[in-house]
């Protein structure tokens, strides 16, 4: 058996969450020059827009840290400052929105529903929307996360529809889709993402049309299908004028084509992508370059592997890009690796699992293989078996699965114990068939699996599954691992005789181990290691020479300081002893302050405590009681429903009238809590408007049309919901007789609806008409009519004594109480 390294990178584990992490990246600029544009920046708008694109540059392109993170608050809090001027701008929303981001990546989700209060009803929706992406992509999400993410993005489109702005709520239906795939719903999630699409074309939103063609592409597994969904969104970016989402959908499918075994287009569109960044003068290249390295790794490039593995690893330095650093570092152990540098690969190996320990549970396994494969080689299978123990939490989707079982089995083999290693491939291979197609990890299982059994001379299972690799497209499997099947194949035949087929495959083994000898050999190779070397040797004197200038100003310092504190000490000295007894009694009393300090300290931190908490609670009960109030308004317009359909069944016109006045006080009751959850007020409404949409309502329910006029004098005024409600029963039951009553025959008349402010904490209110008036009225005779105990019953709810006069019309008046002080 040939004993070749044992090297088969996984790479489709490293392409599609690269895609994720990088999908709001900063691409333009390195952090330095971002920097450097804030110090240059001349106007107030400048600054704040580099101060937020830094915000976000910790927060996305850096590798998850509380350092980070600060940093991204800091600048974002910057921003917000400089632009709190203009409390409505867009800049300040956006400031806001940055902040708001920053926060969600410490899970601060409390901060943003009660510290910040966006002015923009534009702000508002996309802090919904951002919280609703929170839950929907948090890691180790639970079914109560999508719910919550659900709830969010439904107020995000409910608000959109009604604020008519078509791209928010295309983009609140974007993320309900990915709800939808996240639950498992996956036709419901296809079809909303299929209509998302159409919609957007016809609105022209080409944009969001783009982003949900590539969204629902991410979920597809590499197909040809895949490929025009994302074929079809760098289209649709192209004429939206969107240049950079563009070359990012290009670098996308050239990725797709990778996986699919196409490289070629791959090694093609990835150059193309490349020199259009470098045209438009993007500095943040590190990603393309990665995927570059694989594809010449997978052609047998070995030289160009390993030459665009250490350019990404440069310009990730040089940007200051570092959140996708466990990737990079995966891939450049893989081609030294590849080189039989096991040393070299080991080192980038471990350092990747380290800068990996922010990211997916199957990304960290994925490093962990690699690194096994390392340390297996250098005879170290002890301790891989410790860190698959350390990692076996992880293992809980298959992938995972499969990854921890081919290490198992590696090791197992390695140590001899070959019953125990045939468990764990069969595990591989069993639960590599319970995962979607992927051909990199099929050829990955099938390779492994079939090394085992040739080393076990059991030709049958190792050929049958070496020609599953074989099958598979030319670019999935490495040609280093097409030269082991190979020899192999040529051993097998050998060992059975077969001499045409063993001299055909020798010939093979013979032409593909030639060109990697070659490229192994070659000088290039070694100036490049030792170039990277250099460079990493330059970067390490640079911050030598940077921490020995810190160290020389903080030596100056301490100097200075030494100065000052002599001096300072023989003052002190002087005043202690002409002042030792009066310090002695100021120490005593200091102590007592000191105390009572800790104490009002400890209270404060307390009190704040709570009203943090009740500010919150507050905020969780106007949603509760403006959901409560939605409710409501809806279970009265079903009971006015039942009262109309019942009203079809009677033909007794005293019932019929009565129904009626039902259904209008109900609709008073109605109107008020409507208002409410439309309104930002909980508990009171605008008396104006509710009034005037109260008598709309009972003009067209009694087609009054213009034969009578309606005249307001009430204050545009919040008057409390307990009052709210008795008062417009009041006008319901008032303005019903009046329509009926006060002018016979459709003769004409006029209103007058008044409300004014005693300025003594009473409010007057009346209601008056030129009509016939009520004949021989006398309030103790007619007190027992239904109209009007009503209304004297709703005024002493009001804590009020209602008036009743007729004299040229009809007035009532009422004085009550106000609750609320406007």
């Amino acid at each position: 058996m040939l004993k070749y390294l044992k090297i088969f990178p996984i790479l489709f584990l490293l392409s599609l969450p690269l895609q994720k992490l990088i999908a709001q990246t900063e691409l333009k600029y390195s952090l330095p020059e971002l920097h450097q544009l804030l110090r240059n920046s001349k106007t107030a708008e400048e600054r704040i827009a580099y101060n937020n694109r830094i915000s976000n540059f910790y927060a996305n392109n850096k590798i998850f840290s509380k350092k980070n993170i600060d940093s991204a608050i800091y600048f974002a809090n910057t921003a917000l400052k400089e632009s709190s001027a203009q409390l409505t701008g867009k800049l300040y929303g956006q400031s806001q929105l940055s902040l708001a981001k920053a926060k969600l990546k410490l899970n601060d989700v409390g901060f943003i529903l009660t510290q910040l209060k966006p002015q923009r009803q534009d702000t508002k929706i996309e802090f919904l929307i951002e919280t609703g992406s929170y839950y929907l992509y948090k890691a180790k999400e639970e079914k109560s996360d999508l719910d919550s993410a659900m709830l969010f993005l439904n107020q995000a489109l409910q608000r959109s529809k009604i604020l008519s702005l078509p791209k928010l709520e295309h983009l609140a239906e974007l993320y309900i889709c990915d709800v939808y795939r996240e639950r498992g719903e996956n036709l419901r999630a296809q079809i909303a993402f299929t209509t998302l699409i159409d919609k957007c074309k016809k609105a022209g939103d080409d944009e969001t049309a783009a982003a949900a063609s590539s969204r629902w592409g991410d979920h597809l597994p590499f197909s040809q299908q895949k490929l025009a969904y994302y074929q079809a969104a760098a289209t649709l970016y192209q004429q939206s004028g969107n240049v950079q989402e563009y070359i990012g959908m290009q670098k996308a499918i050239a990725d797709v084509q990778l996986n699919m075994g196409d490289l070629q287009s791959a090694e093609k569109g990835l150059l193309s992508v490349l020199a259009q960044y470098k045209n438009l003068r993007y500095k943040n290249l590190q990603f393309t370059y990665d995927l570059l390295s694989v594809v010449y790794r997978l052609q047998g490039k070995l030289k160009e592997s390993l030459s665009n593995s250490l350019q990404a690893i440069r310009y990730m330095q040089l940007t200051g890009s570092d959140a996708a650093k466990g990737y990079f570092l995966n891939n450049l152990g893989s081609a030294y690796a590849e080189l039989g540098n096991t040393p070299e690969s080991v080192k980038a190996y471990q350092q990747s699992l380290e800068a990996m320990q922010f990211q997916s549970a199957e990304a960290r396994l994925t490093s962990l293989k690699m690194l096994a494969d390392g340390l297996i080689r250098e005879g170290h299978c002890r301790e891989v078996l410790s860190l698959t123990k350390i990692y076996e939490a992880d293992s809980k989707t298959p992938l995972a699965k499969v990854i921890l079982a081919t290490v198992r089995g590696n090791v197992y083999q390695s140590l001899k114990r070959y019953d125990i290693a045939e468990k764990y491939y069969l595990q591989m291979i069993d639960w590599e068939s319970k995962m979607q197609s992927n051909l990199f990890h099929s050829a990955e299982s099938f390779y492994t699996i079939a090394q085992f059994y040739a080393s076990r001379n059991n030709f049958a299972k190792s050929n049958f599954y070496y020609e599953k690799v074989l099958a598979l497209p030319k670019g999935v499997t490495p040609l280093s691992s097409i030269r082991n099947i190979y020899y192999n194949l040529y051993q097998a035949d050998s060992a059975q005789n077969n001499l045409k087929a063993a001299i055909e495959h020798y010939k093979s083994y013979k032409q593909i181990n030639d060109s990697l000898l070659k490229a192994r050999s070659s000088r290039d190779m070694q100036e490049l290691l030792i170039q990277y070397k250099a460079n990493q040797k330059e970067q390490d004197n640079e911050l030598l020479r940077k921490e020995s200038t810190l160290q020389h100003n903080k030596l100056q310092r301490a100097e200075w300081l030494t100065k000052v504190t002599v001096i300072g000490l023989f003052a002190l000295l002087v005043i202690v002893g002409l002042s030792l007894y009066g310090f002695s009694n100021r120490q005593k009393a200091n102590r007592l302050l000191v105390s009572h300090q800790h104490e009002i300290e400890f209270k404060n931190e307390s009190l704040q405590h709570l009203i943090d908490k009740q500010a919150k609670l507050l905020l969780e009960k106007e949603w509760l009681i403006k959901e409560i109030h939605h409710r409501i308004k809806n279970n009265l317009q079903v009971i006015t429903s039942l009262l109309n359909a019942q009203s079809n069944y009677l033909q007794n016109d005293a019932a019929l009238a009565a129904i009626k006045d039902s259904h209008n006080r109900i609709q008073s009751i109605s109107l008020i809590h409507q208002k409410l959850f439309q309104s930002d007020h909980v508990a009171s409404i605008n008396i104006h408007s509710y009034i005037v949409d109260l008598m709309k309502f009972l003009c067209d329910t009694f087609h009054v049309n213009q034969r009578i006029k309606f005249e307001f004098d009430v204050p545009e005024i919040e008057l409390d919901i307990v009052q709210a409600m008795p008062l417009g029963l009041i006008i319901n039951e008032a303005i019903t007789n009046i329509i009926k009553y006060a002018f016979p025959n459709n003769a004409e008349g006029k209103v007058l609806i008044s409300l004014s402010d005693l300025n003594n904490g009473h409010y007057h209110f009346s209601i008056e008409d030129n009509g016939i008036g009520l004949a021989n009225y006398h309030e103790d005779e007619n007190a027992s009519s239904l109209g009007i105990t009503l209304i004297k019953g709703l005024g002493g709810q009001l804590g009020g004594e209602v008036s009743i006069t007729s004299d040229a019309g009809v007035k009532i008046s009422l004085n009550f109480p106000a609750l609320i002080n406007n």
